[in-house]
């Protein structure tokens, strides 16, 4: 907060200005709504002043190109910008303790994994078909910046509430026969529409609920997305990019010996690993691949190191686990080392 001094007659008087928040409104109340139906619309539940600032980033974004998402625009849909939150996180860490409390998730493990403002263009289609987010995106928190009266978001809270395992809405999509399709499915379902306004808030199980905006034409939304499960497939958390380098400054200084007694986290950029199959006598393969980097080889061993890693487990629990050894302890300290130099595993100290 900042303080402003004022001097009143014969005395100087201090105004404290409370910091900014995300939300405007207690938490408690709404967690048994969303437990209970997987979401919830919070009316004036946004802070005005985020609005604000909200906007006119998006005005600056939109003047100089910074932050438009090129891979993310969608023709005769919607563009799509990143949103910078204020540089000392403390605006984001507020407001994931907001939704954590909400929706049930473990505070101490929330992932930002989206958060993009999302521009609907004038001839967006009304009605679209009803998808689910990325596995990563458990939990959809929709923010309007400008909403036309007659669009809506439409839930199907009660149908397939499979969660949606792959990393991509398109993946997703694409693992369907036809007659499986969401518009198919959904054909004569009727379902949930919330007239999110400017000023309220939606949240929602966005990889589990099929949902859709319908009359978007013009709408403009920042949607910020999380899940608990400490994944971060875009590279959008701002914390997990502190960590990556933390992870790396450990890395060039760290002795073998400390590095028995440092801890792990498999890498919340770590999106997937693939086992392909080549026309070349099909030749088998592992490829990992992290968030905005290429893809990497892998071996069985490698694998099998990083599906043993537990969040804050020392090095030494898991050569334990592993029944190597301390003796013979180099040469998977070597192979976590490449494996953390590779971004696939990330020292915590």
């Amino acid at each position: 907060m900042s303080l402003e001094n004022v001097v009143s007659g014969s005395r100087e008087v201090t105004h404290v200005t409370p910091p900014m928040r995300v939300f405007d409104f207690d938490p408690a109340p709404y967690a048994k709504e969303f437990r209970a139906k997987g979401y919830v619309h919070i009316k004036g539940g946004v802070a005005p002043e985020f609005i604000e600032m909200v906007k006119e980033r998006l005005e600056e974004y939109q003047r100089d190109r910074s932050q438009f998402l090129s891979d993310w625009e969608f023709k005769n849909k919607k563009q799509q910008y990143l949103f910078e939150f204020p540089e000392d996180n403390r605006l984001l860490r507020e407001g994931m303790d907001t939704i954590a409390a909400v929706t049930g998730m473990a505070p101490d493990k929330v992932t930002l994994s989206e958060r993009h403002i999302k521009v609907y263009a004038p001839n967006a289609h009304p009605n679209p078909p009803a998808h689910k987010d990325r596995f990563a995106s458990r939990v959809a928190v929709g923010i309007p910046l400008f909403m036309p009266a007659e669009s809506a978001v439409v839930l199907y809270p009660d149908q397939s509430r499979e969660i949606n395992g792959f990393d991509s809405s398109e993946d997703w999509r694409n693992s369907f026969a036809a007659a499986d399709l969401p518009e198919n499915v959904l054909k004569n379902v009727a379902p949930i529409k919330l007239y999110v306004g400017v000023g309220d808030v939606v949240m929602f199980l966005g990889s589990q609920i099929y949902h859709e905006r319908i009359n978007g034409a013009k709408a403009v939304a920042l949607y910020l997305k999380f899940n608990d499960m400490r994944l971060d497939p875009l590279a959008e958390d701002p914390f997990m990019a502190m960590q990556r380098k933390a992870s790396l400054a450990r890395l060039a200084q760290i002795t073998d010996h400390d590095l028995l007694d440092s801890a792990l986290e498999v890498s919340p950029r770590l999106v997937r690993v693939s086992r392909h199959y080549t026309r070349n006598d099909w030749t088998e393969i592992l490829m990992g691949q992290v968030a905005g980097e290429k893809s990497f080889p892998l071996s069985e061993d490698d694998v099998a190191l990083l599906k043993r890693v537990r969040r804050g487990q020392k090095v030494r629990e898991l050569l334990a686990d592993a029944g190597i050894p301390e003796a013979k302890a180099s040469e998977c300290l070597a192979t976590i080392r490449r494996l953390g130099e590779g971004g696939s595993i990330d020292i915590l100290g």
